[in-house]
């Protein structure tokens, strides 16, 4: 576990060395290369250990640009671009970003009530779609 420092925080931040990059890091060195002491990255929240007062960071950059990590990220009214994971009789399933996937109901399907989604909606297909609750 590698050591971050943020000065605004008042936290112990720390990174695993799995999370620096997409690639395969073996080692780290605190006084050469991309790594060293004073360099500076972006880095992205994933999660936060309150009682120990430690955020978890990760600078993999799969992470850095996906939209929304949790379903807390997404916002009510939002609209979306996702991917048609399955088709069943009692709802469809959508994937949002990586992680992170919903569930539509046939009543939501369209403004009318469809005879034959599955005529609609076909996996891996991209379609858009408006978030009404979390």
């Amino acid at each position: 576990m590698w050591a971050v420092y943020l000065p605004y925080f008042r936290l112990s931040k720390a990174s695993q060395i799995s999370h620096t990059s997409d690639e395969y890091v073996p080692s780290l060195s605190a006084s050469s290369g991309a790594w060293k002491i004073g360099a500076s990255h972006r880095a992205r929240v994933t999660g936060y250990h309150p009682f120990d007062g430690v955020l978890q960071l990760s600078m993999r950059a799969s992470i850095l640009e996906q939209k929304f990590l949790r379903v807390s990220d997404v916002q009510v009214g939002e609209l979306l671009k996702g991917t048609v994971k399955k088709l069943t009789d009692s709802a469809l399933f959508v994937s949002i970003s990586g992680n992170v996937d919903a569930v539509v109901f046939p009543n939501h399907y369209a403004d009318i009530m469809l005879r034959h989604p599955q005529r609609r909606f076909k996996e891996r297909a991209s379609i858009k779609c408006r978030v009404s609750k979390r």
